[in-house]
């Protein structure tokens, strides 16, 4: 990376290469939730859910955290690594949407907007879900996504003040790495896609 490269990256954070990385991780974001990796398994369990009413699907859980309350009353609790996992994997969604508003509009402004995003694209995961068989709506799901967005949120936030001179150029590097590692994963989950269009569809 020669000289003037390097200076361009340290002016200014390259809003195309940031939205070209926002992109390719909702992308992978829908494949990850939404269609649980394209496993064999999905598709068994979404044939069995759509046969059931609303009310008795499997994983449908209305209240946040109400079974972990339970397991805990009961003495069987046992940490769940899937509740973790949905805070780490909206992580990103904080962090991307802060970059993307960051000096368009006030702080404020941007706190605002961003988690009314987290919260939609997460509510509409869990309701797609829901009357797909594609999974199961879940409360605690929900509560754990916006956490991990709101976390990513914070967390951005405050290496934007504290790292000041060298917070350009240590997002566009970040923005590179996650690139050439998202982008694999991208074109694999696309591949997957077209091999397996029709698996999807209604099952009458």
């Amino acid at each position: 990376m020669n000289k003037l490269k390097l200076e361009k990256l340290k002016d200014k954070v390259d809003l195309r290469l940031t939205a070209a990385v926002f992109v390719v991780y909702i992308w992978c974001l829908v494949w990850v939730i939404g269609l649980k990796y394209n496993s064999p398994w999905i598709y068994e369990l979404r044939e069995y859910m759509l046969k059931l009413p609303l009310s008795s699907r499997v994983g449908n859980n209305w209240i946040p955290f109400y079974s972990l309350v339970k397991s805990v009353e009961n003495g069987t609790y046992a940490f769940n690594l899937d509740h973790f996992l949905n805070v780490v994997i909206y992580i990103p969604m904080g962090i991307y949407l802060f970059i993307l508003l960051d000096e368009k509009v006030r702080y404020r402004w941007s706190a605002v907007i961003s988690l009314s995003v987290i919260a939609v694209s997460s509510l509409i995961f869990e309701i797609v879900q829901l009357f797909t068989g594609l999974g199961g709506c879940d409360g605690t799901d929900f509560v754990c996504n916006f956490f991990g967005g709101a976390v990513g949120f914070i967390i951005i936030s405050v290496l934007r003040l504290l790292m000041k001179k060298h917070y350009n150029l240590s997002l566009n590097v970040v923005n590179i790495i996650c690139l050439i590692g998202f982008v694999p994963a991208g074109i694999y989950f696309l591949v997957n896609t077209i091999l397996n269009a029709g698996q999807y569809a209604p099952i009458l």
